[in-house]
């Protein structure tokens, strides 16, 4: 199974799938798509930084917030209140989700796991 930062590379294509069109949504101004996607962008990542099965993650409750909590017990304010954004505008499409969803992918980032040598700084 290809593995990319711990990552089953299934949920990284999710991700980076979903944050594309989150971004293309928003470029033409559909807040409702760019924040459902935002959502799943995030959601495929954490899913796959907790070593859930891209196949079948099985019964899982799956908020944001629950997956979150599953790698650490304590994160920054502003990254809690990015969550509870995604979380709200999930159907909505209020809030700032294209913007959380990126900060938030480069927080989670901080939890990939990479063999010695596989970064250069």
């Amino acid at each position: 199974m290809e593995r990319l930062g711990g990552v089953h590379l299934k949920w990284y294509q999710r991700h980076i799938s979903h944050m594309a069109t989150a971004l293309e949504s928003a470029e033409m101004g559909d807040k409702r798509s760019a924040c459902y996607h935002a959502y799943q962008a995030v959601s495929a990542l954490l899913s796959g930084i907790v070593g859930l099965d891209p196949d079948y993650p099985g019964p899982v409750v799956k908020t944001l917030k629950s997956l979150l909590l599953k790698i650490s017990e304590s994160h920054p304010l502003e990254i809690l209140q990015c969550v509870d954004e995604l979380e709200g505008g999930y159907f909505s499409g209020q809030g700032r989700c294209v913007e959380c969803a990126d900060l938030l992918t480069d927080y989670l980032h901080n939890f990939l796991t990479l063999p010695p040598g596989d970064f250069n700084a």
